[in-house]
Order: structure tokens, then C-alpha cells, then sequence
């Protein structure tokens, strides 16, 4: 409970919670603000209906979650307050749920998407019915402590196509598209300039767009998913060294070191000595992580935010918020000094996944977009270095990216 109403308060600036139970009531005229969490219902005061949802914690119990808050009949239609924590801790995703074939929970597996909610930042629409309550029942309007702000993001899991690669790889993905006959990437291997080497776009495309630009480098040795240039190559060194003077440089942790701490730690320090900075932000490479295990090991590595919060598959809000938030370790339970990011649309989500074409991933880009707008929310967005190759089929997303990025800017 302490946890939840924390998160609330902290959307607004003067504005604090003190629990007080039937044994110890608080004094007439005590509190400007009087909340009242029980099934009855009290006179001046904000009425919430208590589910007892954290008196009888059950893992594989399911809150009620409704579209819209709304006060009837002197309470609430439902107890937010439980379905904020459901949504925020990540309950569901401790269960033993089918993961697909990375070991990722999937977003068909979640509440909000079998209720078809994943597209709102309910939550955050929830404090806002809250708030307006507040004023309309005590004539007292908080301060948000924060407007709407745009956060772009870059992952950076190659940092060329063909350039610096080994010559093993390279023989053999040459190999590979001749006999796919995929003449056009053949012909592309011989360009002066690689394909994926977009840094200089990226950085001149991003300015005063964004209130924080990050971008998350992929730092380890090649593997079966893991195929960026060695950290240690010198045009690896040079391009990151590059783009740390304009962006704000986290790790990608590569596919195996969500499980393997030691493995985190050494891809951490090898970026930090490239940037002569300690990384304290993060992003899961496939967006591959497992509760509590993945978070657990990021605090250990001296990691204080993630930005991994989202689906690959869906647009939306996979924690039900666009906001920030500190990370519950539901077994362990207790809150952490992990801040949760979550993103609300990458590029990968619109091209592969959900197959747009360029008038429909700006049009559902630009309708989230609005959706956290409503909020004073926070948009994250997420986009690749080699989302812009046309042989890869990115023809159109130079346009679809711009676009994006200039509704999304701060006015």
C-alpha cells in the first residue's frame, strides 16, 4: 500500500500520504485531503472500494481493472489502488505463464491485453480521475510535478552491416546471399559508406527533439545473438566514443547476460572505459528479461534505471503506465532503488511485428503519442541504427521516424 500510494504522490509536488487505520483515526480537520479505503462509506471524505487484495495476497489472483475510474454511489467503481500495484509489480508475470522463444513473457499472457487496455496509460488516466475528485470533493488542486516529456531512444545492437566485420563473416553471409539471390545487399556490401552507419543522421535528426537522448550499445563478444563488433575493434571504440557526445550512452546487455551477472558486469565496465563514464542506464537486448532474476542482477551491477519496460510485439503500456516508477521485488517484498522506464513504441513493433505500412505506424504512433499527452506523461520511444536500410526492407522509415519524432517533440 505504501508502495502505491508513494508512486501517486510523487506524480505531484506537496502532496503526502499517512496511513491510519480504525484503531487510530486521525483527528478531526487533521488532513486537508480525508481518503477512506474500506467497504464503507464515509461522509467528506473520498470513498475507494476495498477489494482486500492486499490483505489476501494471492499470486495468481487477478484485481479488477476497469477502463475508467469513476466515483458513484459515494466510492469508487473499483479499488485502483490494487490494480496499480498488480500493474506496477508485475504480478503476472511471476506465474507460470508460456513464454516464447527468447523465455520472454508474452503481451497475450497479460491483463490489460485480454481487456484490450494495453493501448492506454491507464494508470496514469486513473490518478488523473483521482485528482480531478480531489477537487471537485475539497476544492484543492495539486501541482503536477511534471509535464509531458519525449524521451528518443537508439539500440544499437550493430554498428555496421558489412564494414570491420571478420572475414569469416564475412565470406559467409556473402555466400548466403548469393544463393538467396539477394543481389541488391551484394552490391550494397561494396558501398563507401556501410548502411547501418546512420550516427551522423541520428545525432543531426535528434536535436531539440527530445528532452533526454540515450542511446544503448550492445558490448560483448559475438555470439549466435550477439553480432556488433567486438569491443575492443577500433572503429567500434571510434563510433561510440563519437556518439557519446551527443547522446547519453547506456548498456545493452547482451541475450545471455540477463541470467549471467558476471557476464553484465564485464560488458558494463568494457563501455564505461569507452566512454570515461560509469553506465548507470540499461536496456535488455530482445527486451530478453526475467522477473526477478534480470532486475535483481542490474542492482548488483551498479545499474539505477532500465529502459526495458515494454512489449516487442504491442505498442502501449506494459506496466499500465507511462511513468517512471521504482521496482518491486515481489518475492523479496520490498521496493528497490531500480527505476523503471517503460517505452510505448518501437520500430521493430510497427515493421515486423504488426506489419504497418507508413500512413498506419504514424497514425497509431501519433495516437499514443496524444494518449500520453492527456497525462503529462512520459513518451519513450525506440529506434535502431539499422531501421533505415532499404534492402532490409526500411524504405519508407527515414519519413515515418521524422514524423514521429517532430509530434513527439516537447512544444
Amino acid at each position: 500500500m505504501q508502495y502505491v500510494l508513494e508512486f501517486i504522490s510523487n506524480q505531484f509536488d506537496a502532496i503526502k500520504f499517512i496511513l491510519n487505520d480504525a484503531s487510530n483515526p486521525p483527528l478531526e480537520n487533521q488532513f486537508n485531503i480525508k481518503v477512506n479505503y474500506s467497504n464503507s462509506v464515509q461522509n467528506n471524505a473520498i470513498n475507494i472500494s476495498c477489494s482486500g487484495y492486499f490483505k489476501n495476497f494471492d499470486l495468481n489472483e487477478d484485481p479488477s481493472l476497469e477502463r475508467d475510474l469513476t466515483f458513484e454511489n459515494g466510492k469508487s467503481n473499483f479499488d485502483f489502488l490494487a490494480a496499480i500495484f498488480f500493474l506496477l509489480s508485475r504480478v503476472e508475470e511471476y506465474r507460470d505463464n508460456p513464454r516464447d522463444q527468447h523465455g520472454r513473457f508474452q503481451s497475450s499472457s497479460s491483463l490489460t491485453s485480454k481487456l484490450d487496455l494495453l493501448k492506454y496509460p491507464i494508470i496514469d488516466e486513473w490518478i488523473q480521475a483521482f485528482e480531478k475528485k480531489i477537487l471537485e470533493t475539497f476544492g484543492i488542486k495539486l501541482q503536477k510535478r511534471n509535464g509531458y516529456s519525449f524521451t528518443s531512444t537508439i539500440d544499437i545492437d550493430h554498428i555496421f552491416a558489412y564494414r570491420s566485420k571478420p572475414y569469416f563473416v564475412k565470406v559467409g553471409a556473402f555466400v548466403r546471399d548469393l544463393f538467396t539471390l539477394k543481389f541488391q545487399r551484394i552490391k550494397d556490401r561494396f558501398l563507401e559508406s556501410d548502411p547501418y552507419d546512420t550516427f551522423d543522421y541520428l545525432v543531426e535528426v535528434n536535436k531539440n527533439k527530445g528532452s533526454n537522448n540515450k542511446a544503448f550499445i550492445l558490448t560483448s563478444e559475438r555470439g549466435k545473438f550477439d553480432k556488433s563488433l567486438h569491443p575492443s575493434h577500433k572503429e567500434f571504440i571510434s563510433k561510440v566514443k563519437s556518439l557519446s557526445e551527443n547522446f547519453n550512452i547506456g548498456i545493452h546487455p547482451s541475450y545471455q547476460s540477463g541470467l549471467d551477472l558476471e557476464k553484465l558486469e564485464k560488458e558494463k565496465s568494457d563501455l564505461g572505459k569507452i566512454v570515461n563514464s560509469d553506465i548507470v542506464d540499461s536496456r535488455q537486448h530482445y527486451l530478453k528479461m526475467n522477473l526477478p532474476d534480470t532486475y535483481r542482477n542490474l542492482i548488483k551491477a551498479g545499474i539505477t534505471n532500465d529502459f526495458t519496460m515494454g512489449y516487442p510485439d504491442k505498442v502501449g503500456f506494459r506496466a499500465g503506465t507511462s511513468q517512471s516508477f521504482a521496482w518491486y521485488d515481489l518475492e523479496s517484498d520490498h521496493s528497490t532503488e531500480l527505476t523503471i522506464h517503460p517505452f510505448a513504441i518501437m520500430d521493430v513493433t510497427l515493421k515486423q511485428y504488426l506489419k504497418l505500412n507508413k500512413e498506419a505506424a504514424i497514425s497509431l504512433s501519433k495516437r499514443i503519442i496524444d494518449s500520453i499527452r492527456k497525462v503529462d506523461g512520459q513518451f519513450i520511444l525506440i529506434w535502431h541504427n539499422s531501421s533505415f536500410y532499404h534492402s532490409e526492407g526500411w524504405k519508407d522509415w527515414k519519413e515515418i521516424y521524422e514524423e514521429i519524432l517532430s509530434y513527439a517533440k516537447i512544444d
